[in-house]
């Protein structure tokens, strides 16, 4: 219905609006979709604890949803909406879709990048990836640019949005599980950010430090079964084993889901 508004003459186009491949018609309409889904379904369980806790849930194939970024999928996407390869001019035209696409999307990453090492101390895969896509998202307005350099400040800007925005669906505790808010509206949040605080570690890592940490202060392991260590024995004495609040469900759904949107 959205299309119909610009393209072919719809009310939008005949105020001077213009949108080369769906940037708004498309990307924006499916971001706010997204928003509101993920605030009627609500978050997962386990994701949020008490005092504004965020409990991390990375996905649990990085290479492969680094696979399922769509920047390639972009030259179709944009190239295709030129509609038109039947003569020198629409090849030209086409020819600078493709580089602007291109040139968007490495600025979304190196932005992305440099700004989570900024920001977090460390670079987080998701939010590069997501980096790239928003810069894709950004330039799908108007990839037909004359002038490349403007086309990676596009993407750029896109990129950032997506690394600033990232605190703001938790703040208001909105779970966006693959990130499609961030990436494809580029104003609001990314489910992963949080735990890049400095000094956090997420998942695993952060156990087999405590189990460090309690073999050094020469107490039981909760998990070495060969110490003969009664959980529930513990959890009655208020031991060792007894269970943190905001830490009681989390295991339960740690790592499921992907990150990218």
């Amino acid at each position: 219905m959205q299309g119909s508004w610009a393209w072919g003459g719809g009310w939008l186009a005949e105020m001077g609006f213009s949108d080369f491949a769906g940037s708004t018609l498309v990307h924006s309409t499916g971001g706010w979709a997204a928003l509101a889904g993920a605030i009627v379904i609500g978050a997962r369980r386990g994701k949020y604890g008490p005092a504004g806790r965020v409990n991390p849930m990375p996905g649990a194939n990085l290479p492969l949803a680094t696979l399922g970024a769509l920047w390639f999928g972009w030259f179709g996407f944009n190239g295709g909406s030129q509609l038109a390869l039947g003569s020198v001019l629409d090849a030209s035209a086409m020819a600078i879709v493709y580089v602007n696409t291109n040139l968007a999307a490495a600025p979304g990453v190196v932005v992305a990048m440099l700004l989570t090492q900024a920001l977090y101390k460390k670079m987080d895969l998701t939010l590069c990836l997501n980096g790239a896509i928003g810069g894709l998202v950004a330039i799908t307005a108007g990839p037909d640019l004359q002038h490349h350099g403007i086309a990676m400040i596009v993407g750029g800007v896109g990129g950032a949005l997506v690394v600033f925005s990232v605190p703001l669906l938790d703040k208001f505790r909105i779970d966006d599980v693959v990130g499609a808010i961030p990436a494809h509206l580029r104003d609001l949040g990314n489910p992963r950010g949080r735990h890049l605080r400095r000094g956090r570690v997420p998942g695993p890592a952060r156990g087999r430090r405590r189990r460090r940490r309690l073999r050094f202060r020469g107490q039981p392991d909760p998990l070495d079964r060969s110490q003969g260590h009664d959980r529930r024995s513990a959890r009655g004495r208020g031991g060792i084993g007894r269970p943190r609040p905001d830490r009681a469900r989390a295991g339960s759904v740690f790592g499921r889901g992907s990150q990218l949107g």
